[in-house]
Parts: C-alpha cells; structure tokens; sequence
C-alpha cells in the first residue's frame, strides 16, 4: 500500500500543497533502505526485551500465508508478548522431527538458559514435537494452547444434534439478512426504532475455526429478537418460509437459542480471557473448573429433559 502511494499522481499534489518542498521517497529507497533500517531499529527493541526479561516463554504456531507457504512463527512473552521470527518451511512438511529442530535453532538464537516455556498448538505433530524438545532441553515445560483447547471442547459440545439445529436455524436467519440488501435496509431501519443508536448490535457470524465466536452470533441473534420479528412480517419482503417461521418461533426456537447460551457462555468467556494478552497461566484451572460447575452441569440437566422426552 506505501509503495503505490508513492507513485500515485493524487498523493503526490496533495503532500506539493501541504508543502512544495518536500519530495515523496522513491520507492526503491521505500522498499530498501527506510524499510531495512525500520527493521532493524524493531529487532533491536525486541533484542531489549529479551535481554531485559528474567525469564522467557516460546509461542509458536504453523500456518498458511495468503500465497500458500507454510510458516512457523515465534512469539515471545517478555513483560510484553514481542514478535521474535517468521520461517517459511519451504518444502518440508510440519513433521514433529522437522517442527522440533526448528524450534530448537529458535530457542538457542534466543537464548535457551531464560526459557522455561514453550506453548504451542495441540495438533498431534506438535506434541509429538514436544519430546524432542524437552529431551535436548529438560528445564524447558512444553504447554498446549489453552484457548485451542476449550475451543476444540465447545467444537464437541457443538457437535450434539441439538445445539446444531439450534445454530443452523440461526445462520440461515443471519446469512438471509445480511445478504439480501432490501430486508437488511429494513431491518436497519427495525433496530433504529428499537434501540437507540449507541445500542444497536449488528447480527454476527462466527468463524469456522473460531467456535468462541457461536456466542457472539446467537447473543447478536437474540438482542434483536424484535427488529427482526418486524422484518419477517413487513408487506412486500419476500422472506424465504423457513428464515419467517425461525423468527416467529417464539416458543421453541428463540427459548432454545436462550437455553443454549446458558451453555456456550460458560465456554466462549474463557476462550477470550485466554488469547488476551494479559491472559494467566494461572488462571486456567480456575476457568475449567467455572466451565465444570456451569456448562457442563447445566448441559447433563438438559440431555437427562431429553432422554425422557424421548
């Protein structure tokens, strides 16, 4: 984006009228240099905190770039989590034998003696990693990620029949108001005579990878309960019947909706706390025991109603 506004005809007038002294930097001297000094005035303050910190915590994780290359990055938690590294893997698969060399030439760049943590994703391979890692350095504790932890849990939770029918009913409402422009205008219009400006909430959805997300999106669903039963019945809107009849369920779909967040909540709350950068390792088994003593109490309650409704 820098790079093209330094060769766009409008940028370049408009800094001329702010001050015709002043020539905008090539890109070539954009791309090199400025960019090569920015980066290393940036290692350097990350080589402070480093140097600074008493004791390190590794967190790493693999991903695929927007081109395709598989990466391993590397954060490092000082007083404050710092961006370390990014490797490309290049051809080699993210095995636990190729995962566990890399994150050991990591953790001797940084300095092994002031790291006594690694925290990585619960994939098999990186725990696979793990003893390769502890065995060459035995005072360093590998950890699994705390909030891809509960996150697979409440993908579980979301696999019963029950929550699915649940949150497919409420998808359709959601992708059918977003995405049709006449019924989101509408009901746009619903919410501005419902709730004053500061508080209207936009209908979310949630991610695939990011079940944290489920009790966004029914909350969203649910704080315009009212607006949207306004929308379905409005002359003239050709609304789908099942997306009409989902809306105007008041006694089975939208308690069920209530009852489900009784669940999800419990769950979802934990997995923000926990990617937070302020987040706790001591906090986590307090957060599993709330999640032991609410959803999942709650949750054996609901299936034991259903067994004998069956």
């Amino acid at each position: 984006m820098l790079l093209s506004i330094t060769k766009n005809a409008y940028c370049q007038e408009a800094f001329k009228l702010l001050r015709p002294s002043y020539y905008l930097p090539s890109t070539h001297y954009v791309s090199k240099p400025l960019l090569e000094s920015e980066y290393e005035h940036v290692m350097q303050f990350v080589q402070g905190k480093i140097s600074e910190a008493l004791c390190l915590a590794v967190v790493t994780d693999g991903w695929t770039n927007v081109r395709g290359e598989r990466i391993i990055n590397f954060v490092i938690t000082t007083s404050q989590p710092v961006f370390y590294r990014s490797i490309e893997t290049g051809e080699n698969r993210h095995t636990a034998e190729h995962i566990g060399s890399k994150v050991c030439e990591a953790l001797q760049k940084i300095g092994s003696g002031k790291v006594f943590a690694l925290l990585t994703e619960n994939a098999s391979n990186m725990k696979a990693a793990w003893e390769i890692i502890m065995d060459k350095y035995p005072h360093i504790t590998a950890i699994g990620y705390a909030s891809h932890g509960i996150n697979l849990l409440l993908n579980d939770i979301m696999r019963l029949d029950t929550l699915q029918k649940i949150y497919r009913r409420a998808k359709k409402v959601i992708k059918h108001v977003k995405a049709t422009h006449i019924v989101a205008t509408v009901f746009e219009k619903k919410q501005e005579e419902k709730n004053a400006k500061n508080k209207i909430v936009t209908l979310k959805l949630c991610s695939k990878t990011r079940w944290g997300e489920v009790m966004i999106s029914c909350e969203s669903l649910l704080k315009n309960e009212e607006a949207l039963q306004e929308t379905v019945i409005t002359e003239d809107l050709k609304i789908p019947r099942n997306v009409r009849n989902t809306v105007l369920d008041k006694d089975v779909f939208w308690v069920q909706l209530q009852n489900s967040l009784k669940i999800l909540k419990p769950i979802s709350s934990p997995i923000t706390a926990s990617e937070s950068d302020s987040a706790l390792l001591s906090e986590i088994s307090y957060q599993k025991a709330q999640i032991k003593s609410t959803a999942f109490e709650y949750l054996s309650v609901s299936l034991q109603v259903q067994k004998k409704e069956k």
